[in-house]
């Protein structure tokens, strides 16, 4: 017995064993369960390793044994579920993957189909929280996804412009993601009554949008600790969003962005939780799980800033201005604009740094805007000492990266 047929029985039947403990465990399988998977899943191994015209004539005897048990259980009134039969096939195909050779890919199946199956209970409570608008979203979103993804070119040129449109499709799609990691936090996490996911996890998404429910939903004065440290701490999601989004898909940006970033961040983080009194609020509430809307207007913001920051490459300096300016509108346009002329090696690291920090300035002078026309002029005067010294930090520590390393 050679070491790679040894090592490919072991792999088979840990993934076989590993999907069978859940089924055991969560549905009480007498009759498929831990042994049974296993099995399954060697015997997937053993019909690639002898032959790959076997893999189908054994994947027919796996379903067609799979079918009896589903008939006989329906006989037996034991129920109709078809989870458990879907998955001995899948079980069946992660074994030849392992014959095959395909141990990652077969692992990070399993792990992915044991968390699936295992999320059973968590996924309708999931559902049943969601409203007809919520799953309108999420079938638009879906539908964008499908739709898009196979058609979208990775780029096209109009007028000597050459506009990464995958790039952008991509760091869109990421936006959406992120909000609904927020949505999902808001709506199921204990913490999302307290200030602080309040005002993260909504600035995550739109400091902006945050900043007009903390007002519409504490109108009283005496929450004005609590809102000031609202506004604070959403300012500081923001830029820490912006920030992961450079890092992320311009990874060359890290040496410039990450330490000022984190300082920043930090900075504005124990400013808020400093003003924060133990007051509970009002949940926030993000309506869309992915905001379809606001990603298609993200989109046409994203394609206008882009094609002036192209126009202006070669001037830094009106590429900083441009930035700041954008980030008064949309700080997430700007972040993929930037990312876009990386990629297309229009600009380099560093102005992308320095642009992205004017842009978080545009940002913070725009919820400035919005308390203002709020009325909420006791929240500018006591924020504007705050965001002026983060903004002037964050510039300063900006600077210092791109004119060091």
């Amino acid at each position: 017995m050679t070491p790679l047929f040894l090592e490919k029985v072991l792999l088979a039947i840990f993934v076989g064993a590993l999907i069978g403990l859940e089924r055991e465990y969560s549905k009480k399988q007498l009759v498929v369960g831990l042994r049974t998977f296993s099995l399954i899943s060697l015997f997937g191994a053993l019909t690639s390793m002898i032959s790959d015209a076997l893999i189908l004539a054994g994947f027919l005897f796996v379903a067609a044994v799979s079918l009896l048990l589903y008939f006989s259980g329906i006989k037996q009134k034991k129920g109709r579920g078809f989870t458990t039969h879907m998955s001995i096939a899948i079980t069946y195909f992660l074994g030849a993957f392992v014959g095959l050779g395909y141990f990652t890919e077969s692992i990070s199946l399993s792990i992915i189909v044991s968390v699936v199956l295992f999320s059973k209970e968590r996924l309708h409570k999931l559902v049943e929280h969601l409203t007809e608008r919520e799953v309108g979203d999420l079938l638009e979103f879906l539908i964008l996804l499908g739709i898009i993804y196979p058609i979208i070119p990775d780029s096209v040129t109009i007028y000597g412009i050459t506009f990464p449109l995958m790039m952008i499709w991509m760091l869109i799609v990421l936006v959406s993601l992120i909000n609904f990691a927020a949505f999902l936090s808001s709506r199921f996490m204990s913490a999302a009554h307290e200030v602080e996911a309040v005002g993260f996890f909504g600035g995550v998404v739109s400091s902006v949008a945050t900043v007009i429910s903390l007002f519409e939903n504490l109108k009283s004065k005496t929450f004005m600790p609590v809102v000031l440290a609202g506004f604070l701490i959403a300012n500081a999601a923001s830029l820490f969003r912006n920030a992961f989004l450079m890092m992320v898909f311009e990874p060359t940006t890290i040496t410039y962005l990450f330490i000022p970033c984190f300082v920043s961040v930090v900075f504005l983080l124990l400013l808020g939780v400093r003003k924060l009194e133990k007051v509970r609020v009002k949940r926030f509430k993000v309506d869309s799980p992915f905001n379809v809307s606001s990603g298609i207007k993200l989109g046409v913001y994203v394609l206008v800033l882009f094609t002036l920051l192209d126009l202006f490459k070669g001037f830094s300096g009106a590429v900083g201005l441009l930035s700041f300016f954008g980030g008064i509108i949309s700080t997430s346009a700007v972040v993929i604009s930037l990312v876009s002329l990386m990629s297309a090696s229009q600009i380099s690291p560093q102005i992308a740094a320095f642009s992205l920090a004017l842009a978080q300035v545009g940002s913070f002078l725009s919820t400035l805007i919005v308390a203002y026309f709020y009325k909420r002029k006791e929240v500018v005067k006591s924020s504007l000492k705050e965001l002026t010294a983060a903004s002037i930090l964050l510039l300063l520590l900006v600077t210092l990266s791109v004119s060091v390393l």
